[in-house]
């Protein structure tokens, strides 16, 4: 056998290393590719893997009996995340003292992620306290080298610690904190929304309604209406504390639709969607907004008959709550008198139902008949007429004729 040429041919080392990162553990596994490409004649070998944090390595696999040529691995565990490794792979004749090795490589294994996780007073997410209360934060970080906070607080942080925020006024505070490290950045935040305290007294919303059609030109927490009728509502908010991002939203019910051009706030023409919602922006501690709107009502085929209530609801809604107030219409359709019927109680009905069409129709008849008759009345009482007239005058041509003869003969 030739040893040189063994050493040449023997190892041919796949530069291809495969990570495997366990869940829930910090530890970083490695799995290393190696391969024979000729035994020199002698199949029966020994391999393995050698490797360390510098060049001159350190630790190895355990020897594995391979058979011949082709490829072989080996799977070490434990190692350090973001550290460069060295490696190779070795083999030797099993009765023999001929090891030869592959080419000295290198691998990183991957840095792992920065988290942080922040708290306020011990939890996640919003937090409310009352203004003039301390708040506490407190965080932890893994696999950082550095932290910052900014937002509502700054500077340079401890990887993990606490810390007290005093003096916070009325608002939402945003409290971020962000650390570095060879894997990247982590950051977490959480809002923490200081309540006023000090003379705090809730703001308040009155709804109420007035009938345009109707004449009607007093507001009033409920109103009758018929269909097809002309509603305006109106919306009066009273900051008696400061209101921050103020916004209304409308609940209207079904067969009432808002005119177009009708919104007004403090009687001001504005545009938007009061089903969607309108921003009033800050309200200063004593200010006063009062939104309007104009609707009409659905036409009577949309009601039933009797009475129909319809609530109109609002909701304003700010930092730190929500406020609502409704007003009510109800909607009258009156019944047509004439369309009034009748349960059907057995023969008798039967027996009306049956001589009803034929008395109409006799009554009909009759009226036919009548106005015949007076018209025939008429008709030889002018003849009458004419018949006198005409015998008068044939009489008075006669005596005439008899005069004038008379006279002649004389």
């Amino acid at each position: 056998m030739n040893l040189n040429q063994l050493q040449k041919n023997l190892i041919s080392f796949l530069a291809f290393i495969f990570f495997l990162f366990p869940a829930f553990s910090f530890a970083i596994d490695a799995t290393f590719y190696g391969e024979v490409t000729d035994d020199g004649g002698d199949p029966n070998l020994l391999v393995w893997f050698e490797y360390g944090e510098n060049s001159n390595l350190g630790y190895q696999t355990q020897s594995q009996r391979k058979y011949g040529t082709g490829e072989f691995t080996a799977t070490i565990s434990n190692l350090k995340s973001c550290t460069t490794y060295y490696y190779k792979a070795c083999v030797k004749h099993e009765n023999q003292s001929d090891t030869s090795c592959g080419e000295l490589k290198t691998f990183t294994t991957k840095c792992e992620a920065v988290f942080v996780d922040l708290k306020a007073n011990g939890y996640d997410g919003l937090v409310s306290i009352d203004e003039g209360k301390p708040l506490n934060l407190s965080w932890t970080s893994q696999n950082a080298e550095r932290c910052e906070a900014s937002g509502d607080w700054s500077g340079s942080k401890s990887l993990s610690g606490s810390e007290t925020i005093s003096n916070l006024t009325f608002g939402t505070k945003t409290f971020t904190l962000i650390c570095y490290g060879k894997g990247g950045e982590g950051k977490d935040s959480v809002l923490v929304f200081v309540r006023k305290v000090l003379g705090f007294q809730s703001p308040t919303v009155e709804k109420s309604v007035r009938n345009f059609s109707q004449g009607i030109m007093n507001f009033y927490k409920n109103i009758t209406a018929s269909p097809g009728d002309v509603l305006e509502f109106q919306v009066k908010i009273v900051a008696n504390s400061e209101m921050k991002n103020v916004r209304i939203k409308e609940e209207l019910p079904e067969r009432m639709n808002i005119r177009s051009n009708s919104l007004k706030v403090n009687n001001v023409l504005i545009g938007g969607d009061l089903k969607e919602g309108i921003s009033l922006g800050d309200l200063k501690e004593g200010e006063t907004k009062i939104v309007s709107y104009s609707v009409n009502l659905a036409r009577a085929e949309s009601f039933g008959y009797g009475q129909t209530n319809l609530m109109n609801k609002v909701k304003v809604y700010y930092d730190g709550g929500e406020i609502t107030d409704s007003a009510l219409v109800r909607v009258i359709k009156k019944e047509i008198l004439s369309s009034a019927t009748q349960a059907p109680t057995g023969f008798a009905d039967d027996l009306l139902f049956s001589l009803f069409p034929p008395l109409i129709f006799t009554l009909f008849l009759l009226f036919l008949f009548k106005e015949k008759i007076l018209k025939l009345e008429e008709f030889l009482e002018k003849k009458k007429m004419e018949y006198k007239i005409f015998k008068a005058q044939k009489t008075l041509n006669s005596e005439i004729k008899k005069h004038n003869l008379k006279k002649w003969f004389d």
